[in-house]
């Protein structure tokens, strides 16, 4: 590529970086005039330029004077550094012209908003993620969060359906991958799909890219001319140094992740979960888990989360849609990962979770109840195989709230006519006076003001 001098439009500019043009420059000193020359090209272009104008010549200079020729990967942090200092001279000075001219909308009306036209919804990847809007792929380590976003990646660019059930719509696709080399990468890719002849996938692995004024403008001037409207980022805690537990600060993260929404396109990131607790029979939503501060969650307008599990000797990865803003959540499904031909993710249907320990007392509970039809204790409910005592504790309290059953003090029972179930002598020699019995609500006698239930202590 042919190095031209431009005419810089700068009064008062030093232009002596335009004295490297020509002639050689050697070891000890290709940094500084490096960093001189493209903060030349760089001042003297729009930002939407700098991606493809100011790389490329800032590349064939680099070839053409340096003696030995810097490293790419040098050559791309000096780029990025001064690219990040111009960016912020511009915007300090008003020079911004990637944005044009500050214009101040008048608000609307409450009439003109009602009239105004509302676009149709245009699904990316059909009930999962609508085009145009900030999606999250979350998961615990080694969960499949990274093959779940390739095949994704894949289908999107072939315009195929995602596990072989989602309708995609066909988009370009910008990949910025700061985990994984490449080779690993490409490992993957030949295992998801056969051929990846002429895919509309760009690439950026381990460049050290932040969500930051000046790369971001680059990026999007990068999808522009490569006609890509999808930017995937693997993953979100290392594309910016931000504080992940502050919101002012993750709320500038996503800042910068709007400005591609503003341009029409989509962002997909994945995210990784904080460590389940461990507490038993409690089971925490998954978007309570992702890792970092709230805005995290609050930001994106889908989010699916991704979990390993086998069932009969076979992996599969089951998805939970955890948030759809504007459209009904589909329900958790599984996804077969078939690994005995290369790699294929299958849809396998709605995934049925297994009954927690505590339903399974809930339901015990009620049919033990309906099958006495009488006042039983805690321990009458164990005699019976209820669970034990802390489950058998939960589910009454449970079903308390649900008022599916109602309790009530033994000594106030004594004397009643409503039936007590004669129970071991054992057992009933260990109740006090003040325990807890319970009925079902519908089998339950005696005035409503007298079923009310009295303080528990369960």
């Amino acid at each position: 590529m042919e190095i031209k001098k431009t005419n810089s439009t700068n009064s008062g500019i030093d232009n002596s970086w335009k004295d490297y043009l020509d002639g050689d420059v050697f070891e000890g000193e290709r940094n500084n005039v490096a960093t001189k020359v493209i903060g030349g090209f760089l001042r003297d272009l729009p930002i939407d330029e700098w991606a493809t104008k100011g790389w490329l010549s800032f590349s064939a200079w680099n070839k053409q004077c340096c003696k030995p020729s810097l490293s790419e990967s040098e050559l791309r942090t000096i780029f990025d550094s001064i690219a990040k200092i111009e960016y912020k001279r511009r915007q300090i000075e008003g020079e911004n012209r990637y944005f044009g001219q500050d214009k101040w909308t008048p608000a609307m009306t409450t009439n003109d908003l009602i009239n105004k036209e509302s676009p149709k919804r245009k699904w990316l990847v059909d009930q999962l993620f609508t085009e145009g809007t900030i999606n999250q792929i979350s998961g615990d380590s080694n969960n499949g969060k990274t093959w779940i976003l390739l095949h994704k990646a894949i289908q999107i660019a072939k315009g195929k359906a995602v596990f072989g059930h989602f309708a995609t719509t066909q988009k370009g696709v910008m990949m910025v991958n700061e985990e994984d080399p490449f080779y690993d990468i490409k490992e993957r890719l030949q295992l998801l799909e056969k051929d990846l002849n002429n895919l509309p996938i760009r690439w950026h692995i381990l460049e050290d890219i932040k969500l930051e004024d000046g790369i971001v403008e680059m990026l999007i001037a990068e999808m522009k001319k490569y006609n890509l409207e999808v930017v995937i980022f693997d993953s979100l805690s290392v594309i910016h140094d931000k504080e992940e537990n502050s919101a002012k600060e993750m709320n500038q993260v996503f800042d910068q992740m709007k400005k591609f929404i503003t341009e029409g396109f989509t962002v997909i990131f994945t995210h990784h979960l904080r460590k389940k607790k461990s507490q038993r029979g409690f089971v925490e939503d998954p978007q309570q888990r992702s890792r970092g501060s709230s805005v995290i969650n609050t930001r994106p307008h889908g989010h699916i989360n991704c979990e390993e599990c086998f069932q009969n000797g076979h992996k599969y990865i089951l998805i939970e849609q955890c948030k759809l803003k504007g459209d009904k959540k589909i329900n958790p499904f599984l996804v077969k990962f078939d690994d005995s031909d290369g790699i294929k993710l299958i849809y396998e249907g709605t995934f049925l979770a297994p009954m927690h320990a505590t339903d399974k007392a809930e339901q015990k509970i009620i049919d033990v109840l309906k099958a006495k039809q009488s006042w039983l204790s805690v321990e009458d409910l164990i005699t019976e195989g209820c669970g034990v005592e802390k489950t058998l504790r939960n589910a009454l309290k449970a079903l308390v709230n649900k008022k599916c059953v109602k309790t009530r003090v033994w000594k106030l029972l004594e004397n009643s006519s409503e039936s007590v179930f004669h129970r071991d002598k054992k057992i009933e020699t260990k109740l006090q006076h003040n325990a807890n019995l319970y009925s079902l609500v519908e089998d339950a006698h005696g005035d409503d003001k007298d079923s009310q239930s009295e303080d528990i202590k369960l």
